[in-house]
């Protein structure tokens, strides 16, 4: 009798967990997000819609002869010559969505005056 009583405290269990124990998924499709979505417990995953997502890349892409002529602009084309073409990247855009606070530990090597005058050079190219 009592393990009946487990095995029913068990699956009562399984069914009534907090959602917010649950980890969070993170789903692209090229469906309707909001139809995903609903077909998932509410806050247990996010959905990103590719085509959107996409075409916001494609209007904020930065072309490496712009993101490098950028790195010349603000003194910083000699610490990164020795970086690939994705950290470079990340640069770009870590600094374009991150606050100072958040990117001093990412990149220690730069001051944060370097990285202020570099936010402030992409969130002017980025409204151009």
């Amino acid at each position: 009798m009592l393990v009946q009583w487990l095995g029913l405290l068990l699956l009562f269990s399984c069914f009534f967990t907090d959602a917010s124990a649950e980890p969070k998924a993170v789903i692209w499709t090229k469906a309707n997000p909001d139809r995903v979505e609903k077909m998932f417990r509410k806050g247990t995953v996010t959905v990103i819609d590719s085509t959107r997502e996409r075409e916001k890349l494609a209007a904020e892409e930065w072309d490496p002869r712009r993101r490098d002529a950028l790195f010349d602009k603000v003194g910083l084309a000699e610490m990164v010559k020795d970086w690939d073409q994705l950290d470079r990247d990340l640069l770009i855009v870590n600094v374009g969505e991150h606050s100072l606070q958040e990117l001093s530990p990412l990149y220690p090597q730069f001051s944060s005056e370097t990285l202020q005058v570099l936010k402030r050079e992409i969130s002017g190219e980025k409204s151009r």
